[in-house]
């Protein structure tokens, strides 16, 4: 992808100084200063104020840090395996599990603290005041079994990204921290990505192992994302738990997917990943290898990461990134396209 095309696509060509709102990290950096102002920021995946569980354990991405960051849009990621989990691969009551879970995020929008979103020209920075985007998603498609038809009952319900795996077994495909069981993509995982692309419904490939991963993208005539996940620093899959080796995001960008890198903090025998620019370099080699076009973020937030990038609290410090990210030489558009003009890009393409 050229840089014009790539420029034309993320509709970043510019940053203008009508927006912004994130926080300096020592409190009060100027606007000309913040290299967020003006980025329509989209958070790929989050469960905010984890309303999922209804327990608040995990404040790094709420209704009160989004709306502070004057994000554009967040994944509001229910979780369908929660049953799963507990009593087997799948469960009648996980699909209506998931629509309180649902529910939940409706309610917020109808008492006006966020805006539903359910296209990519939804997607803007909110004005000064107003309420941020939720993108209604599911995390964990296990409710929907072997029933195609239950994906259109979720898109009614304005679930707009799905992603296919989790932690459970599932009747769709493997996970990468599951014992494989379909070897990949099942013929109703099939079935269900296929029918979610008809419908226009975002397929995330998080949680699926390299096999599972590779024959949803071979399925889709349209871009996939990773939502949350980052680089691997081995080779070997059965080595990488919840991280991406090169070969994986490869085959992904090579589909015009983005793979959307997270807060996780870790340290292992040949790398780690502690600080705010370790995470820009990270994000630079993959820009190298890549191409910027195929980054995003997705922070998780909500979800319980074991460990956080030091000094990271909340969404908000997000803008700490971006500064790292102009100090190891990305430049204000580039910033833009991995903070949100990536992911809308695809968003586009596969919702409309």
């Amino acid at each position: 992808m050229d840089r014009r095309t790539f420029l034309k696509g993320t509709g970043v060509g510019f940053l203008s100084l009508a927006a912004g709102g994130a926080r300096a990290a020592g409190g009060g950096e100027s606007q000309d200063m913040d290299p967020l102002v003006g980025t329509a920021i989209v958070d790929a995946h989050a469960h905010p104020d984890a309303f999922f569980s209804g327990r608040h354990t995990d404040r790094s991405s709420t209704l009160e840090s989004i709306s502070a960051l004057r994000m554009a849009a967040s994944s509001f990621s229910a979780v369908g395996d929660k049953q799963g989990r507990e009593r087997g691969p799948w469960q009648a009551e996980s699909m209506h599990a998931v629509r309180l879970q649902l529910d939940a995020v409706r309610d917020w929008a109808a008492a006006g603290k966020v805006r539903l979103i359910r296209s990519a020209a939804e997607i803007v920075s909110p004005s000064p005041g107003a309420p941020p985007g939720a993108i209604p998603a599911l995390e964990g498609a296990h409710p929907i079994g072997e029933d195609p038809d239950r994906v259109d009952a979720l898109h009614s319900q304005g679930v707009r990204i799905i992603t296919v795996m989790h932690y459970a077994m599932s009747d769709l495909g493997d996970c990468m921290t599951c014992r494989s069981h379909h070897k990949g993509l099942s013929p109703a995982g099939r079935k269900v990505v296929e029918r979610m692309q008809r419908l226009g419904v975002l397929v995330d490939v998080a949680h699926a192992d390299s096999r599972t991963t590779r024959q949803i993208v071979e399925v889709m005539d349209r871009p996939v994302v990773d939502s949350h996940t980052s680089l691997c620093p081995g080779s070997e899959d059965s080595t990488c738990g919840r991280l991406r080796t090169w070969n994986d995001m490869e085959h992904l960008a090579k589909k015009g997917g983005v793979i959307c890198t997270w807060p996780l903090a870790y340290t292992r025998a040949n790398a780690k990943r502690e600080t705010f620019r370790d995470w820009a370099l990270e994000l630079l080699e993959m820009k190298r290898r890549l191409g910027v076009a195929h980054l995003g973020i997705g922070t998780d937030g909500g979800g319980s990461l074991p460990a956080l990038i030091q000094g990271y609290r909340d969404v908000r410090d997000l803008a700490t990134l971006a500064r790292t990210m102009r100090e190891v030489g990305f430049s204000p558009d580039e910033i833009a396209a991995v903070f949100g003009g990536n992911v809308r890009r695809v968003f586009q393409q596969a919702v409309g």
